[in-house]
């Protein structure tokens, strides 16, 4: 799915604006999250959790695009 890049950015600043003071998690795929999550990825740097979707997978704002990544992976 291709996303606006003015348009994604512009909701990245709008949403990071109502989660200021929110401490940020560091992203990794063995954490639990939940839609208002604010993580910092290694690649795409901060982000908050849009949405849950099915199984292990969440969608995330990123400053220039929205990511599907996933979570809740057992430890090996």
């Amino acid at each position: 799915m291709a996303y606006d890049v003015q348009k994604t950015d512009e909701e990245w600043r709008e949403q990071l604006s109502k989660v200021q003071g929110v401490p940020s998690q560091p992203y990794a795929p063995t954490r639990e999250y939940k839609a208002g999550d604010v993580i910092e990825h290694p690649t795409f740097g901060c982000g908050i959790v849009k949405s849950i979707k099915d199984g292990n997978k969440f969608e995330v704002l990123f400053q220039r695009d929205v990511k599907t990544l996933i979570h809740k992976l057992k430890e090996a």
